[in-house]
């Protein structure tokens, strides 16, 4: 026995339409993950970019807390291993004498993040 073409009494989907909802379905998920790897990214970098503040700070901390005459004009540079050990921050100090009873400090905090060279630079004056 054959079923009529017209039948409305027919329940469920075609196969069209469960493809059609798979299709979209995929396509949203794809999406879905494309921003999950953005995301997640951007966290890394800001990480990356907080522990550089952190370091200058530090570092920052550790020259203001000398006493005046032992702040050295000298420029230095310093290797920093941190952040899981995998990346390597570099920090610049230059100290510019600004008369007899001030000087200017400044740090550079430099790290690579996705092969590209950030910075993050700090800057104080320091009165005896």
């Amino acid at each position: 026995m054959f079923l009529p073409a017209g039948n409305s009494k027919a329940k469920g989907f075609t196969l069209i339409e469960v493809m059609v909802a798979m299709l979209v379905l995929s396509v949203g998920l794809m999406a879905l993950i494309q921003t999950l790897g953005y995301a997640i990214s951007f966290n890394f970098s800001n990480k990356l970019r907080n522990d550089a503040i952190m370091i200058g700070g530090r570092a920052m901390g550790h020259e203001r807390s000398r006493p005046f005459n032992e702040i050295s004009s000298v420029k230095s540079t310093a290797r920093v291993p941190f952040a899981l050990g995998f990346v390597n921050y570099s920090v610049s100090k230059n100290v510019d004498t600004l008369g007899s009873t001030s000087k200017r400090v400044q740090f550079d905090v430099a790290w690579r993040d996705k092969q590209v060279k950030k910075h993050h630079y700090l800057t104080t004056t320091i009165s005896n």
